[in-house]
């Protein structure tokens, strides 16, 4: 199997709200290159949208808050959007690691966001890397007509 992998931009951010639109900005023109149809891109654009939030309040804890990066990622036939920062762990991260149930309570402005991302992406993974980096990878499959 034709194994095609790479990233297509990687940009960090300080940790601001005002950095959103330029992240709504590249999701939308990668979305548009990758050939996703409006409706799930206008999706997609949502939900890393509450990724990115859940991971600013995230490292906004913190003294010197970490920047946020994210790295867009074609992989044969998905793009994989991975947030990840320095910050610390919240409460929310295990119900998004590898093999664990996604429903929980959503008493939280940010449980819901979260839910709502896992809902819209096609899976929405946490995983702590070994360096302390927090990473959420979004995968969006790609439509089947997109050549790879």
């Amino acid at each position: 199997m034709n194994q095609h992998n790479h990233d297509i931009i990687s940009i960090t951010v300080m940790p601001d709200i005002r950095m959103l639109p330029v992240i709504q900005l590249i999701t939308q023109e990668i979305g548009d290159q990758l050939g996703l149809e409006k409706e799930k891109l206008l999706k997609t654009t949502l939900a890393v949208e509450e990724v990115f939030g859940y991971c600013l309040k995230m490292v906004r804890k913190e003294k010197d808050p970490s920047r946020i990066t994210m790295t867009y990622r074609r992989q044969d036939a998905s793009l994989h959007i991975i947030t990840e920062h320095q910050g610390p762990q919240g409460v929310l991260e295990r119900h998004f690691l590898p093999g664990r149930e996604e429903s929980f309570p959503l008493t939280s402005f940010e449980a819901i966001g979260l839910k709502i991302a896992h809902d819209i992406l096609d899976d929405l993974r946490y995983v702590r890397l070994y360096d302390g980096r927090s990473r959420y990878t979004a995968t969006i499959k790609l439509p089947p007509e997109f050549p790879s």
